[in-house]
């Protein structure tokens, strides 16, 4: 594609002109998936040794995360940022050598970091302060402190324990649960899950819709007993048994589906096109896009990545990760429901809707669209 600024008197100050490209031609390298960066990190700082973590985002949320990691303890090194993707190479004394931070943890704006900090913090010696900026200081933390308290951490946090900053002290031997998420939640389940190593016993975590299963899949590849079954309809139960250490590990992370779905929606409607977008991760709780386009008729080609098959596509984290190939496609409109709409990795580009004008939607797609990605991370 090709941009030009405005003639003078002509449009606003900075505008510009981008003409359609005739043909898209490429491969894209799409950078490490989000959601699986965080928890390498943390499961790095967890572990008592050296982990490399290669391809890992390099956004502002991966840095407050591992900055945080630091803050702990660990020695963190980042190198080699190249297309929105670092290594990292952590050495941690693990979970019972944190050291106590003399300031707050800022985790910025994200999310995951003050959730899933909670849940490891409250199997640590150590009281610390999870905080962010004016945005995630009006994110609701009570459905990570009810369960973490039935485990036997205290938590106290602004507003009557409702928003952050959230002060966690913690204990090396918590008690098990039995908990059901009122509001299905990944970062709820795996605060739960992350305090889970540090209980006595088996904790249980029940949800009504299934979330996504990084947490799981890298907790078992770590040497962790992590059990996960399904309830016949869109549930789930997971189950870890505490007191199994977590083992330090090298990975590498695969590429975000989320930044790819832009990518695969661009290659499938563009007149004349052919993308190649390498390593991206499939797992079965993020694919929806994917599945939606196939659905459609695009053309697209998965193949495990690298040259080691299936064994090598579920990737050191268990992740299953493909190759894509997507061609221009002539679409065909579906309909989708809710429950097709909760495996989508980012909200339905519009591109898909504007493409196929005979596409019917209901609004509870729409809905169910909206709120995975707030509560999906």
């Amino acid at each position: 594609m090709a941009g030009h600024a405005a003639p003078p008197g002509e449009g606003i100050s900075g505008q510009a002109i981008v003409h359609p490209a005739s043909r898209l031609r490429g491969e894209i390298r799409v950078p490490g998936d989000k959601s699986i960066s965080h928890r390498a990190l943390m499961l790095a700082l967890v572990a008592r040794g050296r982990s490399r973590i290669e391809g890992a985002g390099d956004g502002a949320d991966i840095r407050s995360t591992a900055a945080i990691v630091r803050a702990l303890g660990a020695t963190v090194v980042a190198s080699g940022s190249v297309d929105g993707r670092v290594t990292y190479d952590i050495d941690s004394p693990g979970i019972d050598g944190f050291v106590a931070p003399p300031n707050a943890l800022d985790c910025g704006n994200s999310g995951t970091s003050l959730r899933l900090f909670a849940g490891i913090l409250a199997g640590a010696a150590l009281t610390a302060t999870l905080d962010g900026d004016h945005s995630l200081r009006g994110r609701p933390v009570a459905r990570i402190i009810e369960p973490l308290r039935a485990m036997g951490a205290t938590l106290v946090a602004r507003n009557q324990d409702s928003l952050p900053p959230v002060t966690v002290s913690g204990h090396p031997a918590l008690r098990p649960i039995d908990w059901s998420t009122p509001v299905p939640s990944a970062q709820v389940k795996s605060a739960i899950l992350l305090a889970g190593l540090r209980a006595d016993g088996t904790t249980r975590v029940h949800e009504r819709v299934a979330t996504r299963d990084h947490t799981e899949r890298m907790l078992r590849a770590r040497g962790v007993t992590v059990r996960s079954t399904t309830d016949g309809d869109a549930g789930a139960t997971v189950e870890i048994e505490g007191g199994v250490p977590v083992q330090a590990m090298d990975e590498r992370v695969p590429g975000d589906p989320s930044a790819a779905a832009f990518w695969l929606v661009a290659g499938a409607i563009h007149p004349d096109a052919v993308l190649i977008l390498p390593g991206v991760g499939t797992n079965p709780t993020r694919r929806g896009i994917l599945d939606l386009l196939e659905r459609m008729g695009a053309d697209i080609d998965e193949h495990p990545a690298g040259s080691g098959g299936a064994a090598h596509a579920a990737g050191s984290v268990g992740e299953p990760t493909a190759d894509l190939t997507v061609r221009s496609s002539a679409l065909r409109g579906i309909d989708v429901s809710s429950a097709a709409c909760r495996g989508s990795p980012t909200l339905i580009p519009p591109s898909i809707w504007t493409r196929s004008a005979s596409m019917s939607t209901s609004s509870s797609c729409s809905a169910a669209c909206l709120s995975n990605r707030r509560w999906s991370w």
